[in-house]
């Protein structure tokens, strides 16, 4: 979540030092409302200093009830502004000093400046400092929904002619939907109808923040997602997905990831209104977080139905992916892995043909000894289906060999690779290489146990192995780490900044939909 402290150019050649604020302390005591204009605004002045202003200071004073209460003139709205303004900044600080504006009784009165005033731009300025009190946390956040600021906030929306009021407004409405935990979805669901409004602003600072508005709203369950839905609002953010600005697109694209995260109808939805050319062109976007993003997006999308992957393919999205998958830096591959693997486990025969022509096993094998286990036992499900899917094609032609198995055989280290992580920590990673070795390459698997029953002879003697398969247990090995130090290298990497997400555990043979945290 994010706070702001609002400037003054001016400040910088009044008042920029604390000199005066014995004095100014003075006149803020007073009973004459010019008086505790004059020092309102001089303490207005320091708190928008450029550098260090003084919010500690300030608040050592005690000052603050003072602030709230002078907000509770409507008299005097020049002093209300000052006052709101001193508050909007102080609460620009660390989360104690947010703490004691909102201690003060700041946000009863700031919401009912909100509901009352019609003075437009003190109202802008109250929404400014309600946007820094929620954008602290969540507790603060929920203070302020439960206290009633949405229908005021909503309706001053609609009603503002004001561009920096709209501005402002979205902002603290972002700061409002956002933030972990979520909000109650119910304290927040009125602003769908207003946000749908919002996106079809021109206003890049508006579009932006009502596109991570919604992607909030969208962030599952699958009824908020029905709601934005019905709202209205999925073509437009797939239009915006296009949109020229990175900060745009940027936001755009996480709310259409939230909503592919939903159900295959709503999934549906999202591919009606086009999405995927726009998807495509964000994979060559130049910004590493925005490819990796609509990678992830793509990865919900193939989790889907087999129509759903039959439409990704003849959008010709995949070649792209697997360029991906074989030359970015890891964060990336590993969105593109995710996509291959829903893919081919959820796909038919054809698609995933379709998959192996692409190139997807020599990408799919150069990840089996990075350190990511995880990533390893995605890698792994995708190759077994893949074998998998070859046995099939193998018996409906009569052929003599699964015709994947070779291609596997063919790639420089992958059978290495595969029978390396034999001794994986991880078990979920051992089983499925264990799994893969003896269904389709078991002298490969026969000759890495043979090979540990030799080493565990005698000195001298010699030892006839002929390995067997144990029941029940599947093959029992020593622990050790399965990758090489460093992982597999690739090319050259953008140098563009990324997050990291957490990624859920995959089923068998079937497409995972996943969440991505953080914005």
């Amino acid at each position: 979540m994010k706070q702001r402290r609002r400037q003054d150019p001016e400040s910088s050649t009044s008042l920029s030092s604390t000199a005066d604020l014995p004095h100014l302390l003075t006149l803020l005591s007073s009973n004459n409302p010019s008086e505790q204009f004059e020092a309102t605004q001089g303490i207005r002045k320091l708190l928008s200093a450029e550098h260090d202003p003084p919010i500690q200071t300030i608040i050592d004073t005690g000052a603050l009830p003072l602030f709230v209460h002078f907000l509770t003139d409507f008299s005097l709205p020049n002093l209300q502004f000052e006052a709101a303004w001193v508050l909007t900044n102080i609460a620009s600080g660390t989360s104690e000093q947010t703490r004691e504006v909102v201690e003060a009784g700041a946000i009863p009165v700031l919401i009912l400046v909100l509901s009352s005033s019609t003075v437009d731009h003190l109202k802008e300025q109250v929404v400014w400092a309600l946007g820094n009190i929620a954008g602290d946390g969540a507790e603060t956040r929920d203070l302020i929904l439960t206290g009633g600021v949405l229908p005021p906030l909503l309706e001053l929306l609609q009603k503002t002619e004001r561009q920096e009021t709209v501005r402002t407004a979205v902002w603290t409405l972002s700061n409002l939907c956002g933030g972990k935990p979520a909000p109650p979805f119910g304290l927040v669901q009125d602003s769908l109808g207003c946000l749908a409004d919002m996106i079809w602003s021109e206003d890049v600072e508006v579009l932006t923040d009502a596109c991570w508005s919604l992607s909030y709203l969208s962030d599952d369950p699958n009824d908020q997602i029905e709601a934005a839905l019905q709202a209205g609002v999925c073509q437009r953010l797939v239009d915006l997905m296009g949109h020229p600005d990175t900060r745009v697109h940027t936001a755009a694209l996480r709310a259409v990831g939230n909503i592919v995260t939903g159900t295959h109808a709503q999934t549906g939805t999202v591919l009606d209104c086009h999405a995927l050319p726009a998807l495509k062109c964000l994979l060559s976007s130049p910004q590493k977080n925005v490819r990796r993003e609509a990678l992830w997006t793509l990865s919900n999308i193939t989790a889907g139905t087999r129509g759903q992957i039959a439409q990704v393919i003849k959008e010709d999205v995949i070649p792209t992916v697997i360029r991906l998958l074989k030359f970015e830096s890891f964060d990336v591959q590993k969105e593109a892995v995710w996509v291959i693997s829903n893919a081919v486990s959820g796909g038919s025969l054809s698609h995933v043909e379709y998959f192996v022509e692409c190139g997807s096993v020599p990408g799919l094998c150069s990840l089996l000894s990075v350190e990511d286990s995880k990533i390893v036992s995605v890698t792994l499900e995708a190759l077994e289906k893949i074998l998998r899917m070859g046995k099939q094609k193998q018996e409906m032609r009569g052929e003599e060999v699964n015709p994947w198995v070779g291609l596997i055989e063919s790639l420089p280290s992958a059978l290495e690779d595969l029978e390396a992580l034999q001794e994986a920590e991880n078990e979920d990673v051992y089983s499925k290489a264990i799994r893969i070795l003896t269904t389709f390459f078991p002298l490969e698997a026969e000759e890495g146990e043979g090979e540990r029953e030799g080493e565990s002879g005698n000195v001298g003697e010699t030892t006839e192995c002929t390995p067997t398969l144990p029941t029940g247990g599947g093959f029992q090995f020593a622990s050790s780490s399965f990758a090489p130090v460093g992982g597999f290298q690739f090319g050259p990497v953008s140098s563009f900044p990324s997050s990291s997400s957490p990624f859920p555990a995959a089923g068998a043979f079937g497409g995972v939909g996943r969440t991505l945290f953080g914005a």
